[in-house]
């Protein structure tokens, strides 16, 4: 096979062959030739699209005569992303359907919004201290050929030229050289390069020239037309692009935010960015970009320390990319939070302990919560409770059966689902193994109560045809998504009760739950613990009667822990605004990875579950 990678620009591309580049011998013991061709470069293949340019297709014979049977050849090049344009069509295709003469082609190519890879085109250039002129005169021929770029991928997708096409977009979360190394074949570990650390530092230098232009005030993405951006993405152009609404325009006074969101990062990273030297010689090293001075003032250095600065658009997603420095296997177990939430965390702590905190300026963090959790699961706010543990809001749920009804459920399941039935003498459990639940759904059930994902094993239940039998047979449908919200893309309007608890997938302190109620099971429920917080309006039902009960899922709320709730609003928004099914995609990659490595089968879930005895664990 040929492989042929085409990376767009700042895609990751030169860190990818830079790897590939320092292991071409054990690269070729893996069946993979990545040959060092033309002009003598030692990295990319860039006389390809050099050549191609001049329409010099001799090119293809070169390659012919270079192939060695039984090999893969690789070829890596950004040049050629310059012949996806009207005018160069013909002369790719022709391209690539010579290669298709020699072997079966494979063709890679990875990409990233336009606006995002604009605007990290400019900075680089800025950093190197080469002239830009203004952000309208660097920008204006460059949107032109962008927006003629998305219509020609979307011409490449409709119409491959080659038997094989794959289209990777560089996203948040994602290690795009990782992800264009596995669909290239090539072994992760002959994929890395030490280019990502070195582009991390200087990255931080040209956020601060970012903080100074105004680009930020109309960004690439309004100038391409935010619209013809949506409409490509939302048919599918890119494949690892979830929600097209993750299309930011910042407005100017976001400028110092995005700034201050880098330096936030950074700490979090272990770069000591507090100090006014520090800062001063970060100015000073960068090149072209005449940051006024005034922009750090006081206010704003109390707000980097305070952790601030995370608004929208860039400066939140900045923020919120902290990774712990190992390797982290146990998310299933505990979820390990996001920068911001520790941040917030530590406000929080922090105010306490000073006797600042007072109890009613926790109610927007739990609201946030409670909206951000909707979003995630696709339900109104007005559905989610907080109970908080899963065994509290399996009991509350419980309230919905009448004595001698039946209760359906897994044998497998974790116990916090099963024992609040089994300990109630008054209802009928009747208990089956997995795999024959949703089997044994018939009109003598009155409630399924079943985990969405196993956590002993990662199996997922088919959730399809658990809400066409309850709906077919008007069962109740209680489901914990603990092991799947956050991951899967859970839609909890089909079911009438769900619970979380949110200290895993979802990256939340522990002491955070949520229980969806739907309205239509709501009223046949009774509040299991109802207290001052489940009232119509809280802080006017903490004394005296009558009972007040809030008139949707909110009478079931106990009252909330507090700190928690300050954490677990930021963790939740992020995951709100990537979305499910992307954090899916690249959890469920990551565990075949891991999966590979120890010669397992690949899977659908991110939870990967090993056979092994106390004594080879210990």
């Amino acid at each position: 096979m040929i492989i042929v990678h085409a990376g767009m620009p700042k895609t990751g591309t030169t860190a990818l062959q830079d790897a590939l580049c320092a292991n071409r011998d054990q690269l070729r013991d893996a069946g993979i030739d990545y040959p060092a061709l033309w002009g003598g470069e030692v990295e990319g293949h860039h006389d390809i699209g050099r050549r191609l340019l001049e329409d010099d297709l001799s090119i293809v014979e070169e390659i012919r005569e270079r192939h060695t049977p039984g090999l893969d050849l690789v070829l890596s090049t950004e040049t050629l992303s310059n012949l996806f344009t009207v005018e160069h069509r013909d002369r790719l295709v022709a391209f690539l359907r010579g290669l298709e003469s020699i072997d079966s082609v494979h063709l890679i190519v990875c990409l990233r919004r336009m606006d995002e890879f604009l605007e990290a085109m400019y900075l680089q250039h800025v950093r190197l201290g080469l002239d830009t002129g203004t952000v309208n005169q660097y920008m204006e021929p460059r949107v032109e050929w962008a927006q003629e770029v998305i219509g020609e991928l979307a011409r490449l997708r409709a119409d491959p030229p080659v038997h094989r096409t794959t289209m990777l977009a560089l996203v948040p979360g994602v290690d795009t050289v990782a992800e264009v190394a596995a669909a290239m074949g090539v072994p992760a570990q002959l994929a890395r390069s030490d280019r990502a650390r070195r582009n991390r530092r200087l990255g931080l230098r040209a956020t601060v020239a970012l903080a100074h232009v105004d680009l930020v005030s109309e960004r690439i993405g309004a100038a391409i037309g935010v619209d013809q951006l949506r409409t490509a993405f939302e048919s599918g152009l890119i494949d690892l692009v979830d929600d097209p609404r993750d299309l930011h325009v910042v407005p100017r006074d976001l400028a110092v935010e995005v700034f201050l969101g880098s330096m936030r990062a950074a700490r979090v990273g272990g770069l000591d960015v507090y100090s006014d030297a520090y800062l001063h010689d970060l100015v000073d090293d960068s090149p072209h970009h005449d940051l006024d001075p005034s922009l750090l003032t006081d206010d704003d250095m109390r707000r980097i320390e305070a952790g601030l600065g995370l608004g929208s658009g860039p400066a939140k997603r900045v923020a919120s990319r902290a990774a712990p420095e190992v390797v982290y296997l146990d998310t299933a177990s505990v979820g390990v939070p996001p920068a911001a939430a520790v941040e917030a965390l530590r406000r929080g702590v922090d105010a306490w302990a000073v006797g600042a905190a007072m109890p009613p300026d926790y109610d927007e963090a739990i609201e946030r919560s409670r909206s951000a959790y909707a979003r995630i699961v696709g339900c109104e706010p007005d559905w989610v409770a907080i109970p908080t543990p899963v065994s509290v809001a399996t009991a509350q749920a419980k309230t919905a059966l009448r004595p001698g009804d039946k209760v359906l459920l897994a044998e497998e399941d974790f116990t916090s689902v099963l024992f609040p039935f089994l300990a109630d003498p008054t209802i009928e459990s009747v208990v089956v193994p997995l795999d024959l639940l949703v089997e044994r759904i018939d009109d003598d059930i009155a409630m399924v109560a079943v985990s969405a994902v196993q956590s002993a094993d990662g199996r997922i239940v088919d959730l399809d045809r658990l809400a066409a039998a309850c709906r077919a047979t008007g069962a109740i449908s209680y489901v914990d998504t603990t092991q799947a919200s956050g991951w899967l893309d859970f839609d909890a309007s089909r079911f009438d009760l769900t619970a979380v608890g949110a200290y895993k997938w979802l990256m939340c302190p522990r002491g955070v739950g949520f229980l969806t109620v739907n309205p239509r099971v709501g009223d046949r429920m009774a509040a299991l613990a109802p207290g001052w917080y489940s009232g119509e309006q809280p802080w006017q039902t903490v004394y005296r009667p009558p009972y007040r009960a809030a008139s949707n899922a909110r009478k079931f709320d106990v009252s909330p822990a507090w700190l928690p709730f300050v954490g677990a609003a930021p963790a939740l928004e992020m995951l709100a605004d990537i979305g499910p099914a992307a954090v899916g995609r690249h959890g469920i990659d990551l565990a075949n990875r891991f999966r590979s490595e120890l010669g397992l089968a690949t899977g659908a879930s991110p939870i990967v579950s090993l056979d092994l005895t106390t004594a080879q664990v210990e």
